[in-house]
């Protein structure tokens, strides 16, 4: 008898675990379905409003503009004849700015296109009054796992002075800011070097002086600074911090 309840018990338990595996086995199909949704749900949204507003990048048809120590930038387009040839940067001519303009007006909270030229990155930036509201929503506001790029609600997206910050999820699929892990990369660091904003009235041209992977120990994404001299130690700390050197040289006017 003793033999038979030990059996039993031991049967028992193992129904209980097969069980048990089975619930957890299909709450991970259920996750993974819903990061595969969010996947797919992405990549069409994207693809839909660069369809739908003509937002297109020819790197080979490009335009320049001119950057000097204050960042100070023409107004799009360029005239040619004011651009120093020593302070000229090319960058991916879009294919029509008034698709900006009619995406400014039919979003609300965009703020601008943000594109890496040769990569993945090519999107939409919107800005809401916290940082969570697109954490998970879709530029429509709609749920989705993948959520959108959103700058700082603490940030003047029009301005862009100081240290201005734009949140991507590291999606596994190379997606949103997936493709950012390729900057560990010295060859891939020195070969995509801009990124590049894009609103109704402006280009502008970002030169990458810094790569680095940090924890929320540091607080690097602070906004509001005493002074001049304290966001001068901010920035040239990040640089210090980046795993590849760059002969960038900041001030305490740069903006980043």
């Amino acid at each position: 008898k003793g033999v038979k309840k030990k059996k039993k018990k031991v049967f028992e338990m193992n129904q209980m675990i097969r069980a048990v595996a089975f619930v957890i086995m299909f709450c991970s199909l259920s996750v993974l379905c819903d990061y595969a949704n969010g996947y797919m749900a992405d990549i069409e949204i994207n693809n839909d409003i660069e369809n739908d507003y003509d937002i297109h990048f020819d790197a080979e048809d490009s335009d320049t503009v001119m950057i000097d120590t204050d960042r100070t930038l023409p107004a799009y387009p360029v005239d040619e004849d004011s651009v120093d040839p020593e302070q000229r940067f090319y960058y991916p001519k879009i294919s029509s700015m008034s698709s900006i303009e009619k995406l400014q007006e039919d979003y609300k909270d965009f703020v601008f296109w943000l594109y890496l030229d040769n990569t993945s990155i090519s999107y939409a930036v919107v800005q809401a009054n916290d940082n969570e509201y697109y954490l998970r929503r879709n530029i429509n506001g709609e749920k989705n796992l993948s959520g959108t790029l959103f700058m700082d609600f603490r940030n003047d997206s029009e301005v862009l002075s100081g240290n201005n910050i734009v949140y991507g999820h590291n999606m596994q699929n190379g997606t949103m800011f997936g493709s950012m892990k390729k900057y560990e990369e010295k060859e891939y660091f020195d070969s995509h070097s801009m990124i590049y904003t894009y609103t109704a009235d402006e280009v502008t041209a970002w030169e990458v002086f810094s790569v680095y992977e940090t924890t929320t120990d540091n607080y690097y994404i602070q906004t509001e600074f005493i002074d001049k001299n304290n966001y001068y130690e901010f920035i040239t700390g990040l640089q210090r911090d980046s795993m590849h050197e760059s002969d960038i040289v900041l001030t305490a006017d740069t903006d980043i």
